[in-house]
């Protein structure tokens, strides 16, 4: 069940799927990953480059230079590394030659993000991403709170967490099980679904640092 990315006429795809196939015998997942010297176990493996679960595609250029670049968003299902991730893979100068490339070949960047990542919103004119994130560490029920996580996307090659939340955090509480995100740039209104509660949370992306939209004394749309 290998899920392969297209690019034109040909196809990107890592050396191993973590969603896929977890190896019982060693750790490689290829050389997309990063391993830690010593005895490495299952989830002690960084996600690096590598493809594990992707959910969400983006595809955008670079206004400084024109290269083109996809964002993807790993959900890392099933734990196998440390963590989920944003991708950043340029695909600017690919041959065209319909052969398969594998990701550790390409230039690449990325950010880990919490396991669970789903939806994403970019804007080219911030340089941003908003990422749902459905992991709930701790939670004992479908009602535990999620969060929405923020990616400067200023270098696509060095992608990192971006700062905006309040108290300086990298993310903001919505509600339980985020998918969808849709950010409408002409009012700054950035709008995540929550599939288990069944709601919609408004984000404010005009405030800093950045908060639910409570302009009717409500921050969240419900069914």
């Amino acid at each position: 069940m290998t899920k392969l990315l297209p690019f034109r006429i040909l196809t990107v795809t890592p050396v191993v799927l973590a969603a896929c196939i977890t190896p019982a015998d060693d750790l490689y997942y290829g050389d997309c990953a990063q391993y830690e010297e010593g005895i490495v176990r299952g989830g002690d493996v960084g996600i690096g480059s590598c493809l594990a679960g992707p959910t969400h595609l983006v595809w955008t250029a670079d206004e400084d230079s024109d290269d083109e670049w996809l964002l993807v968003s790993n959900t890392n299902p099933f734990l196998d590394f440390k963590s989920g991730s944003l991708l950043a893979i340029e695909t600017t100068g690919i041959p065209a030659d319909g052969q398969r490339h594998l990701l550790s070949e390409l230039a690449t960047g990325s950010v880990d993000l919490p396991s669970f990542a789903g939806g994403m919103a970019y804007s080219q004119t911030s340089s941003l991403a908003l990422v749902s994130s459905r992991y709930s560490d701790g939670a004992r029920d479908r009602s535990f709170e999620d969060e929405l996580v923020f990616v400067n996307l200023e270098s696509f090659d060095a992608p990192s967490l971006a700062t905006i939340g309040a108290d300086s955090s990298s993310s903001l509480e919505v509600e339980s099980d985020p998918l969808s995100v849709v950010w409408y740039e002409e009012t700054g209104l950035a709008y995540v679904l929550n599939s288990s509660s069944g709601s919609v949370s408004v984000v404010d992306m005009n405030t800093s640092p950045v908060e639910v939209f409570d302009g009717m004394s409500s921050a969240a749309v419900e069914g």
